[in-house]
């Protein structure tokens, strides 16, 4: 699953996409939550002569490109998101549950549904340590098996490696 602030930098990354979307070995999950959070990008947002925002909606859209990968947020998923949260304080985190709601919802619904992967350039809050552990200790409450959480930029250098080892094309 990809954090939204993943696809701000994917639209840099065209060859990286199209490999994405030709590669069935990598199937891109996305919920609510972060569709919502692009939606949320101000109209007048451009990159270069176009509208980020639409821009980002079909990037997403074209990535997740099933409804059956796109997961709901269900009560289930806030209360983990919570615990998420109620962990990260008492390991001392800083944000506010407002700051985390989202990263924690995307991460709630991860977990839940067996994500492998979680990818963020949000490496001070949704992949910050105190977050990584607060997630993995309510997993381990909840008997959720715990995603690999992994940096854009290590994901990125991934992609880039197996898109070059196989001449751009899927595997």
């Amino acid at each position: 699953m990809l954090d939204t602030s993943v696809y701000g930098e994917l639209v840099k990354e065209q060859d990286a996409v199209e490999f994405l979307k030709k590669t069935p070995e990598f199937a891109i999950y996305g919920c609510k939550t972060i569709r919502a959070e692009l939606r949320a990008v101000p109209k007048k947002v451009l990159i270069g002569n176009r509208h980020l925002r639409p821009y980002l909606l079909t990037l997403y859209d074209s990535l997740v490109s099933k409804e059956e990968r796109t997961f709901q947020i269900t009560k289930l998923i806030e209360t983990i998101a919570k615990e998420y949260h109620r962990e990260y304080k008492a390991l001392g985190g800083g944000y506010s549950q407002k700051d985390m709601q989202n990263d924690f919802l995307i991460i709630a619904s991860a977990s839940l549904h067996n994500m492998d992967i979680v990818v963020s350039c949000d490496i001070k809050s949704m992949l910050g340590e105190k977050a990584v552990i607060a997630c993995r200790n309510t997993n381990k409450k909840f008997q959720l098996r715990n995603p690999s959480f992994k940096p854009y930029k290590a994901f990125m250098a991934e992609i880039k490696h197996l898109c070059k080892s196989s001449g751009g094309r899927s595997h």
